[in-house]
């Protein structure tokens, strides 16, 4: 995570996903799965907000899968829903058919 910070926080580095979105949003599912849930809120979050930034639908789709399974696994449908719906959605519409079955079925 040091290394994508400062500039390199809006660089692809020729991914699909911004690496500034895609590690925080794995590692606040990894941080699901442990239960340490406001670590995994705490980075994930950052992740949504870098993807936010960039309005790039595919980062989107992973930073809200990643913070919408966390909630899922906490018990708290009400912020899970919605995230995992956005995922869902912009899975689709972005056309990344491969990626379907991960924002689907957390």
């Amino acid at each position: 995570m040091a290394f994508l910070d400062g500039t390199r926080r809006y660089e692809r580095f020729g991914q699909l996903i911004f690496p500034a979105v895609f590690t925080p949003a794995w590692l606040a599912s990894c941080y699901a799965e442990l239960g340490t849930f406001a670590e995994g809120r705490a980075i994930g979050g950052e992740g949504l907000r870098i993807a936010e930034a960039v309005a790039h639908p595919p980062s989107l789709m992973f930073a809200s899968w990643g913070l919408g399974l966390l909630a899922l696994r906490q018990g708290d449908l009400r912020r899970a829903l919605p995230l995992l719906e956005r995922a869902v959605s912009l899975c689709q519409g972005a056309d990344l058919p491969t990626n379907f079955p991960w924002m689907a079925e957390p």
